[in-house]
């Protein structure tokens, strides 16, 4: 990873922690959305505290020119909307920069529209002269952040006194609240961005299991979190008798050469031997071309799949049939394949099958609901992740 995109990584991250902060300080009527007028939303009735969040990691002291940017969206955000109740915050982090408010002067805005940057220059010159600087700073905030350690230590003390202790913290609300905060962040409907405090404590209390996705990979506490995630897995997995179903997002099922040795060392752990009752059923997420591509290669390594089709047809009441085994003394001593395969075109058949794991690498599985306490979601993208946790490495770093 190159440096500017691992500092673009930290700065959402620090983002989502900031977001946490603001829901676990806010009132308890208080409405926040993730990702609505700037990065962070306070709704108090009409009157909405728009807070927008820059981390600048490598920019070690901080000049007026490294805000030219907010400040300008925010007045122009001003302009257009004069008949709303908002104040705007500018949250910014600085390595060598003291924590608290730092003031804005209108001195200062007079220098910003003096920016020969040609990027500004629309943005400059939209505004200049119609906006009220004077009334714009009565509303306008600026704030020094903590840093990523402080804020992180912050948010688990106030953990701490919504009556959580400071282990399961550690182990599991924690990271739990960068995973849910992280896939708020992202959806694509206005309201489903939005959460309370009361929602966000109900969340943690009923959820009992650890989350992870990408974005953790850049904790500092990510080395514990993946290991307790294995750890966590561990005694479901070395259970014979378990039904087990892993649906791939499409990233991971592009990865074609990866995901069959996956699957390769998976079944050579889990379902090789003759006590083992139920073969695993893996689902991707790919255009027809490329489901071929990966049966074919699955096929190659001689991995054997039972996909429900006749000719290029699928066929549920063929898929739902159990395999074909071969057995002597009670024991299987031959399947005529190691496993079940479908698309995410047909992932419907999922309705009557029951399993007792769906292992899920994706964020935006909906077609079918599955209770909690069955559902692993790992949404992790790294194919050494996800080897690791199953347990079919010993570390997690990469090749």
């Amino acid at each position: 990873m190159d440096r500017q995109a691992d500092h673009s990584i930290k700065g959402f991250l620090y983002q989502f922690l900031l977001t946490v902060k603001t829901i676990l300080t806010a009132k308890e009527h208080e409405i926040i959305v993730c990702e609505g007028i700037e990065d962070i939303d306070v709704k108090n009735g009409t009157i909405v505290n728009a807070i927008q969040c820059k981390y600048h990691e490598s920019k070690e002291n901080y000049t007026l020119s490294t805000v030219y940017k907010p400040i300008l969206q925010m007045m122009s955000h001003y302009l257009e909307n004069p008949m709303m109740s908002i104040n705007y915050q500018l949250h910014a982090y600085f390595p060598k920069e003291e924590f608290g408010a730092k003031s804005l002067s209108e001195d200062d805005i007079k220098e910003i529209f003096k920016s020969k940057n040609k990027n500004f220059k629309p943005l400059i010159e939209s505004i200049r002269g119609k906006v009220n600087v004077a009334e714009f700073l009565k509303r306008f905030k600026f704030q020094i952040g903590l840093s990523y350690d402080d804020l992180s230590d912050e948010i688990k003390e106030l953990a701490e006194s919504e009556g959580f202790v400071r282990q399961e913290i550690d182990n599991l609300i924690f990271p739990n609240l960068i995973y849910i905060i992280s896939a708020i962040s992202v959806k694509k409907n206005a309201d489903d961005r939005q959460i309370t405090k009361k929602q966000l404590i109900k969340l943690l209390r009923s959820n009992k299991k650890l989350l992870v996705n990408s974005w953790m990979t850049e904790l500092k506490e990510f080395d514990k979190v993946i290991k307790n995630k294995r750890t966590l897995l561990s005694e479901g997995l070395n259970s014979r008798s378990r039904r087990r179903a892993f649906i791939f997002s499409r990233g991971l099922s592009e990865e074609s050469d990866y995901i069959v040795n996956f699957i390769k060392e998976l079944i050579n752990k889990y379902y090789s031997h003759e006590l083992c009752k139920y073969e695993p059923l893996f689902c991707f997420d790919l255009n027809a071309d490329d489901y071929n591509k990966i049966r074919i290669n699955l096929y190659e390594n001689e991995l054997v799949g039972w996909d429900g089709f006749v000719a290029d047809k699928f066929i549920m009441s063929k898929f739902l049939l159990p395999p074909p085994i071969t057995t002597m003394n009670n024991r299987i001593i031959k399947r005529d394949f190691h496993f079940k395969i479908i698309n995410r075109i047909n992932l419907d058949v999922l309705r009557s099958l029951m399993y007792d794991d769906y292992f899920i690498f994706m964020s935006d599985f909906n077609e079918i609901e599955i209770n909690d306490s069955k559902k692993e979601i790992i949404n992790l993208s790294n194919i050494n992740y996800l080897n690791y946790i199953f347990q079919l490495r010993k570390g997690y770093e990469y090749d």
